[in-house]
C-alpha cells in the first residue's frame, strides 16, 4: 500500500518543563504507520535507565478506550530496538532517538485494514525530571480521503466510503501497548499479570537494574515458560557503540502468543531491590 497512496511526513517540537506535561493532537486525517521521538536531555543529564524512566508517554488512537501506549520513554525505546534493530542512545549529544514502525501490506477489505494507528490520535508525555526536556514528536501517515479512494478504484467501487471509514475504526485487531515497573523485596516473589480481553501478541520482561536468576510464567496453575536468564538475549539496546561502559538493560525475555483471558503469574527469582519492567502488547 505504500507508494500507492501519499505518505504525509510532518513534526513538531516541544519543549516540556520539570514535572510538567504536555498535549499534542494530531491531524484526524491522518493514518498513521510510524511515529518517532527524539527527545534532548540537559546537558548535565546522565541517560541511565532510570532517567529514560522518568518519562512518561501516552499515545491515544485507534482502541476502543483510545489506549494504544501506555508506559515510559524506556518501554518505548525497548520497542523500537526490537522492532528495528536501532542503537537510539547518543550520550555526548544527550539525545535519545525511537521508533515505532508498522508495515501495512496487506491492504484488503474484508480484514482490519490498520491494526494500529488510526485518525484522531493524541501523544501526552510527563516529565519527571528535574530539568525540562525538548521531544521532536515526528510521523508517516496517509492521507484517509486518498486511502478510500484508492481502494473505491481498486476493488470498482463496490465498497461505499461509509463502509471502509466503519472498517478502519472498527475494534478488532487493535493493538494495546501497557508498560509497568516493579521491583524485588525478596530474592523470590510473584507479580500478577491481570486477566483482559483478546491475548498477548508479546509479554516483554526486562531487567532497568539489577539481576534475575530465574523466571516463571503460571497460567491456570501450568506453567507456560521458564527461563533461567542465561539463555536470554543479552542486549545492551540502549548502548551508545562509542561508550559500551554505558550500557544500561541487558537482561530480556520476550513470551508470545498467550491468552489474555485469565490472571498469569509470573514468579521472579533474582537479587533483592533488583528494579525490572513487564511490557505487554496485547490484541483486542
Amino acid at each position: 500500500m505504500i507508494g500507492v497512496v501519499e505518505k504525509i511526513i510532518g513534526s513538531t517540537v516541544k519543549t516540556i518543563n520539570a514535572k510538567d506535561k504536555m498535549q499534542s493532537y494530531l491531524k484526524e486525517s491522518y493514518i498513521y504507520n510510524a511515529f518517532y521521538f527524539n527527545v534532548d536531555f540537559d546537558d548535565n543529564a546522565e541517560l541511565t535507565a532510570d532517567t529514560l524512566n522518568q518519562i512518561d508517554i501516552g499515545i491515544y488512537a485507534g482502541t476502543k478506550d483510545k489506549s494504544f501506549f501506555l508506559g515510559t520513554l524506556l518501554d518505548l525505546n525497548v520497542l523500537s530496538f526490537l522492532q528495528n534493530g536501532r542503537n537510539i542512545v547518543d550520550i555526548a549529544k544527550k539525545k535519545v532517538k525511537s521508533a515505532l514502525t508498522y508495515d501495512y501490506d496487506d491492504d484488503t477489505v474484508n480484514t482490519a485494514i490498520y491494526p494500529y494507528l488510526l485518525p484522531d490520535c493524541q501523544i501526552e508525555i510527563t516529565n519527571k525530571l528535574e530539568k525540562q526536556v525538548k521531544a521532536t514528536l515526528g510521523y508517516i501517515g496517509l492521507d484517509t480521503t486518498s486511502y478510500v479512494q484508492y481502494v473505491k478504484s481498486k476493488y470498482g467501487g463496490q465498497i461505499s466510503e461509509e463502509q471502509l471509514k466503519a472498517q478502519l475504526n472498527a475494534s478488532i485487531n487493535k493493538r494495546i501497548f501497557t508498560g509497568r515497573g516493579e521491583t524485588l523485596t525478596a530474592t523470590e516473589q510473584t507479580f500478577t499479570i491481570s486477566s483482559a480481553n483478546g491475548w498477548y501478541d508479546r509479554i516483554i520482561i526486562y531487567v532497568q537494574e539489577g539481576n534475575i536468576n530465574e523466571l516463571e510464567l503460571q497460567s491456570l496453575q501450568t506453567v507456560v515458560e521458564r527461563n533461567d536468564m542465561e539463555t536470554l538475549t543479552d542486549i545492551a539496546f540502549l548502548r551508545n557503540d562509542r561508550d559500551p561502559t554505558k550500557s544500561v538493560p541487558k537482561q530480556i525475555a520476550i513470551i508470545e502468543n498467550l491468552p489474555a483471558s485469565h490472571n498469569l503469574n509470573l514468579t521472579i527469582n533474582g537479587d533483592k531491590d533488583t528494579k525490572f519492567r513487564i511490557l505487554t502488547e496485547r490484541i483486542v
